[in-house]
């Protein structure tokens, strides 16, 4: 666990409206689990960086490895593919503390099993349960094997612990019923076989009782701040999804998630609503129609970008990617998903040409469309690395034009690589209304002009910092306002002869 930065540098965001030094827009992906089925520690993110990590874990036939897969694959041309990806368990239920033990999967084949006969120990807290020499020459699976361990340990009411085997990851598990102590530590010569022991990569699951969503991001959150989307390997019923938009929204454009929302039995498209009832009332909320691989990936979308192009910046309309299934290809359909608000990846023709791309980019509130929202992510992240850099070299930081310009000066690189990467665009022409606003807000026309000419304007306000701000340290006004240029998605020309 760590204290956020944001105590000390806090970057807000803000849209005015029409009228680390690299990638680590990571996804988060939440995976629903169970005692029989136990593959990560509770209250924690794992990190993969290869979907090889993930079919180890997993299995290449599980959902998880095929979502992962589409994180991993990036878009077509895209310039990179994301690094890493966070997977998290959702238990619904209370669970106890346990040890999850590296995975079998190609290491053991069930007659190497059965030729095994070693001693086994297992501490749980401060009591020793062993040694037992155990023979599993006569196990009939690998489930049955855990069941002569745990006979043979704990006796056959499992009042203190059990031990079974988790077909999630093909690992033995060791769990320590009805305790919430967490250390849970093997040895013996049958622990190291069954990969029981901290050489094998084994996983330590305190207990949990975050058996809702909110309950379990929240922990999350507060051990693992990098990842800035939220996808699930499963489509989340109305109460799920109305828990996790309001989650969302309460992380105030740092995290949005992706919800997937199928149709029920009896519905049509005209019945869909989520999206509609989310898009002005919540921050952060990704809609999908009907296709868990889309939410994997937007989730890895951002993070396929390279921040050091120049133009690197990419819409997330028209993105496509060939692990991809178009399931929209009615234009009723289509436009009725638009105007609802629902991101799909849908089959598009033409007279001469078909082709298959997601469509339209959309993510609730005020930044409107995913490359922004992605966007503002980023740049609030690179302004609170530069301002701690800063903080961090410089003796004193003094309420003056000295302290003035060394803030404006820390934070140059970010806007320049901005500029660069395509975050800021210039040349943008501000409505009145948006005069007006900047105008209110403080900035003169030389300073609005200089918004239009270059995309954007820093102003570090020294000079209106009270006694009392200065006494306690505090920050000066700082404002950043940026014109981040959008992006054409709808052509409609006139192809008009001259006779």
């Amino acid at each position: 666990m760590s204290i956020p930065l944001n105590n000390i540098v806090k970057i807000n965001p803000g849209v005015l409206n029409v009228g680390n030094n690299g990638n680590n827009l990571f996804g988060l992906m939440l995976t629903k689990q169970d005692e029989t089925n136990k593959a990560l520690a509770a209250n924690q993110t794992t990190t993969f960086t290869s979907i090889n990590q993930v079919s180890e874990l997993f299995g290449e036939k599980s959902q998880e490895y095929t979502l992962a897969n589409v994180y991993f694959s990036g878009f077509t041309n895209s310039d990179r593919v994301a690094e890493q990806l966070y997977i998290a368990p959702y238990y619904t239920g209370s669970v106890p503390a346990s040890l999850i033990g590296g995975s079998l999967f190609g290491r053991l084949t069930l007659q190497e099993l059965r030729d095994f006969e070693g001693e086994l120990t297992v501490s749980i807290g401060s009591n020793s349960y062993g040694p037992k020499t155990i023979d599993l020459r006569r196990a009939k699976s690998f489930s049955d094997a855990a069941s002569i361990m745990s006979a043979a340990l704990f006796g056959s009411d499992n009042a203190v612990g059990s031990i079974t085997y988790s077909s999630a990851n093909r690992a033995i598990v060791i769990t320590a019923e009805g305790s919430n102590d967490t250390k849970i530590t093997v040895s013996g010569s049958l622990g190291d076989a069954l990969r029981l022991t901290s050489a094998d990569g084994i996983q330590v699951s305190s207990a949990s009782n975050n058996n809702s969503l909110t309950k379990l991001l929240n922990t999350i959150r507060q051990t693992n701040l990098s990842f800035c989307s939220v996808f699930l390997s499963w489509t989340p019923t109305l109460e799920e999804r109305e828990e996790l938009a309001k989650w969302a929204n309460s992380m105030k454009d740092d995290v949005c998630v992706i919800i997937n929302e199928k149709l029920t039995e009896g519905q049509t498209i005209k019945d869909l609503s989520f999206a509609e009832n989310v898009m002005d009332q919540y921050e952060g909320v990704v809609c999908v129609y009907n296709n868990l691989e889309l939410c994997a990936f937007i989730a890895g979308y951002p993070a396929a970008w390279d921040l050091t192009k120049t133009d690197g910046r990419f819409t997330a309309a028209f993105r496509r990617n060939t692990l991809l299934t178009a399931n929209v290809n009615d234009e009723k359909e289509a436009l009725l998903l638009k105007e609802k608000g629902y991101n799909f990846y849908g089959l598009w023709a033409s007279a001469t040409s078909n082709f298959t791309f997601m469509y339209e980019g959309k993510i609730s509130g005020q930044y409107i469309w995913l490359d922004s929202w992605f966007c503002q992510v980023w740049m609030r992240r690179q302004f609170q690395y530069y301002f701690v850099l800063t903080m961090l070299s410089k003796g004193q930081i003094p309420y003056n034009t000295d302290g003035k310009g060394i803030l404006t000066t820390a934070i140059k690189p970010a806007i320049d690589q901005y500029l660069n990467f395509g975050a800021i665009r210039p040349g943008i022409s501000l409505s009145d209304q948006q005069v007006q606003e900047l105008k209110q807000a403080g900035l003169n026309q030389s300073q609005i002009n200089n918004i239009t000419a270059v995309g954007y304007y820093l102003r570090v306000d020294m000079a209106s910092v009270t006694p009392q701000t200065r006494v306690k340290r505090g920050s000066p006004p700082i404002d950043f306002w940026y014109t981040d240029g959008q992006s054409v998605q709808q052509i409609n020309m006139n192809s008009i002869e001259i006779q």
